[in-house]
Parts: structure tokens; sequence; C-alpha cells
């Protein structure tokens, strides 16, 4: 679904979704050979719905092209990015809807392209994974209502319309909490969710795949791995992008994490064999690491990558040092420290618990710093409980006395405690 906007023109799809006819109705109107073969009230449909859009896209570009942003204020900035973002996903949820019937009606036949796929994207500019993307999307979206709804109603992204479509599609018993995962938490939270329904309903699976185009002087890597696949190459390049984030930080230098992530995969190809062994945890079910499978919502998991069968963690102990967690339910074995000193065991738990920072709907990654909810100083001890990981930003915030972690360690909520400047959006929603 990546890359999805709103059309630049209305084409006969548009139209013909617009005024509840086919599409080849819509094209016999439009051309003037209707007459005689369509009756006038149809044809006075299409018409009117074709004027509509029209209008209605005419009027959005005149907005956009007098828009000059520098006059608004940061509120105001806030509030037209959140609005502009529904109008995204209300005009995407018509993409994905007209994309879907021009592939259920053969449209590419018509024009010599090979399949839908090679003319959705010809159409839309997309490329063709994620025109594949968009026409298995709209086949989801056919079998759940209440999401499709909410995205025409702008209430969801093409992101998380995409996260919960593939796992509804697998388990439709899932779509309920799903949604509500959307409307409270990150996408990322949203990703971590779909990857473990589809997990516990497994299905046949395309192979993984890794494809190259040269753009210039860089080159496009764009690719998908089965998660058993990805856990073998996971380790090594988190290892090697969190020492190249230290050490780009030590000498000052800011990237954004793709940039780190690059970089550890070049690092990661050229030492081949010669890199140690990775250390690996892995979260798993004591029945499912004795049945030597996964069964109803029993777990064994790769923090950070996903879902994996057992077997897969039994063969990746002769190329990596495991750290294996068992559970029962949910639950993890913690341990307890006295000090502010955090037990290795303790902090290992917590690097599996926590991959994100905790607080609620963010997603950043990297420089976790592990913080006492209630400080060595006010009694608070260094147990997993009183435990949680902060990124720099919330950490200092949190140090600084702004702000007041409530909610679930691990799944925090903020509550300032300063005034807001005049400026600040950080609040508004």
């Amino acid at each position: 679904m990546a890359g999805i906007s709103a059309p630049s023109r209305v084409t006969s799809v548009d139209v013909a979704r617009r005024a509840g006819v086919s599409q080849s109705t819509v094209s016999l109107v439009l051309s003037g050979k209707g007459r005689g073969r369509i009756s006038a009230r149809t044809e006075e449909l299409v018409r009117a719905a074709a004027a509509e859009l029209r209008k209605l896209l005419d009027e959005l570009e005149v907005y956009a092209s007098s828009l000059d942003v520098d006059h608004l204020s940061g509120t105001d900035a806030a509030k037209l990015l959140k609005l502009a973002s529904e109008a995204e996903s209300v005009a995407a949820s018509i993409k994905v809807a007209a994309a879907r019937r021009v592939e259920s009606a053969n449209v590419h036949a018509l024009v010599g392209d090979r399949d839908a796929v090679s003319y959705v994207s010809r159409s839309t500019g997309l490329n063709r994974a994620d025109a594949k993307s968009l026409l298995q999307t709209g086949r989801e979206l056919e079998q759940l209502p209440e999401t499709s709804s909410r995205f025409r109603r702008g209430e969801l992204s093409c992101s998380q319309v995409t996260q919960v479509a593939r796992a509804a599609s697998v388990d439709p018993s899932a779509e309920s909490s799903l949604l509500a995962l959307a409307q409270r938490d990150s996408v990322r939270a949203l990703e971590v969710e779909s990857r473990r329904v589809c997990a516990i309903e497994p299905r046949v699976r395309p192979k993984s795949f890794l494809s190259v185009t040269p753009e210039g002087d860089m080159t496009r890597i764009h690719g998908r791995f089965r998660t058993e696949d990805w856990a073998k190459i996971a380790p090594g390049l988190e290892s090697l992008q969190n020492t190249i984030f230290r050490e780009a930080r030590k000498s000052g230098r800011r990237d954004n994490p793709d940039v780190y992530r690059a970089e550890a995969l070049v690092k990661l190809v050229t030492e081949g064999g010669c890199r140690p062994k990775n250390h690996l945890n892995v979260v798993v079910s004591y029945e499912a690491l004795m049945r030597g499978s996964v069964e109803n919502h029993e777990r064994c998991e790769v923090p950070g990558v996903g879902s994996v069968p057992v077997s897969v963690v039994q063969d990746m102990a002769n190329d990596c040092y495991l750290r294996v967690f068992l559970t029962k339910g949910e639950s993890i074995s913690a341990f307890a420290s006295e000090s502010r000193y955090i037990p290795a065991p303790v902090r290992a738990a917590l690097n599996l618990k926590d991959q994100v920072c905790s607080v609620r709907g963010c997603d950043a990654a990297l420089g976790l710093q592990l913080d006492h909810r209630q400080g060595i100083a006010q009694g608070g001890r260094s147990i997993h409980g009183n435990l949680a990981a902060l990124c720099p930003h919330h950490h200092q915030l949190k140090t600084d006395n702004k702000i007041e972690l409530i909610g679930e360690t691990g799944d925090y909520e903020i509550k300032w405690l300063v005034e807001a400047d005049s400026g600040d959006v950080t609040r508004l929603w």
C-alpha cells in the first residue's frame, strides 16, 4: 500500500463507483455511444457523478495551489496535517476499490497489459510490488466490511488498513481487536500483532525474494523474507546497526535509522564469515518447546522479527548463541536487585519486552534507555516490573520533571507537569 495518494484525474472507474454503474456503462455515456442502449436516468447519474468528482478535484487543486504554509501557526499546520491525512485515506479507499474493480473486469486485457498488476502499476505510477499490494488489499477488504467502512471515513491510514486486512483475512475473528489496536497504538505495534495473528493461523506463503533496481548513482533494493529466513539475518544486522549508531553519536553524526541499517548491511555482507557468532533472544512457551511445535496462543518468537517455528530455533543453535526465555502464559521470569545496577538477566528480559520506547505511540527503537519508574531514592528496585525502556527524548522529559508516565509499565501515557508553550503542538491530539 506504500505510495497510495489521491488521484490526479478522474477516471471512468471513479465515475462508475460514484454513479453505481459498470465501467462499460460510463464509457458508453461519456463517448456518446450510449443513446438507445442506456436509459436516460442512468446516463444522467453517470454525467452527474463525473461532474461532481471533477468539481471536488478542481476545488482541492485550487486550494493546494493557493496554500501558503509559511503563514500557518504550528497548531494550524498540525490540524491541517491531520485533515490532509484523513482526505488521503478517503481518496486511497476509492483507489483501492477502483483497482479491485479494474482487476475483476479484466480491464488490462482490453488495453494489452500482461495482467492487472501491470495495468495498475502503469496507470497509477506505483511499482509492481505496491500495485500488487493495492490489489491484494482490495480483495481482502471485500470480506471485511467494518475495516472497509472505517477506511472510507478516513479513520484508518493506508498502512493501518494493510496490516488489519492481512491479518483479519487469515483470522476474521481478530478484526475487532486489530481495529482497536490501530485506534490506540502505533503502526509498528499493529504490524507486530498482525504478524502474530498470521503466524497462529498459518497459510500457504510465498517464498522470500529480493529485487535489485539501478537508479542513477544509487541502487534500490526491495524484498520480502519469510520470518524464519529473516530471523537468520536480523540479529547480526541489528547488532551492527546498534554499533554503528553508537559510534555515530560519539562522533556527533545523526542520521535516519535507515541509513545506519544500510551501513550495517554492507558491513554484514563484506565481513562474511569472519564475524563472531550473534547472540539471539528467543521467547518460547515451555509446552511448545517440549512438544516441538506451537499450538493455540503459545509463543515461539524472535523479538523484532516475529513468530518462527520451533524447529527453526533448534536449527539456529548451530549458528548463534541462543538466550532462551521460557514462558508459561504471558509471563517471563524476572530477577531483582536492590541497587541502581541492573543485572544482566533483568536487562536481557527488558530488551526482550521493550523493543521500542514504552510510551504509547512512540516507535523509537535506537538508543533506548532503561528507566526506573519509581526511583531508587524513593524505594524503587531494579526489578522487571519497575523498569521500562524509554527513548532519549521521553527519558529526558521525565528526568526534567516535565512529564509523568501513567498507566501500565511498558504501555505508558503522558501526563504533562508543565504548561504548554503557545506554539506547542505536541499535545493537540
